[in-house]
């Protein structure tokens, strides 16, 4: 076996939101990063995800999107 560091491959996520020291976004349990109305999945918070974990994301983590942007659209329609 052989053991190899983890390191994003841009700085993206770093200037988006919060990373851990390998350059990948830190989220909580859905997908929801330190940035207001940013989500990530994937590789971009998991390295040693496969496309079925990014799927699996994907679906949890789409209608908690759906519903930041519904709620952003009737908060603009109020105001």
């Amino acid at each position: 076996f052989v053991s190899c560091p983890m390191k994003a491959t841009s700085n993206l996520a770093l200037t988006l939101c919060d990373a851990d020291e390998f350059g990948f976004a830190v989220t909580d349990a859905n997908g929801k990063t330190s940035r207001d109305g940013l989500w990530v999945i994937g590789n971009a918070s998991d390295p040693i995800g496969h496309l079925a974990h990014a799927i699996a994301a994907g679906t949890k983590a789409g209608p908690l999107v759906t519903d930041y942007i519904i709620e952003q659209a009737i908060r603009d329609k109020i105001n």
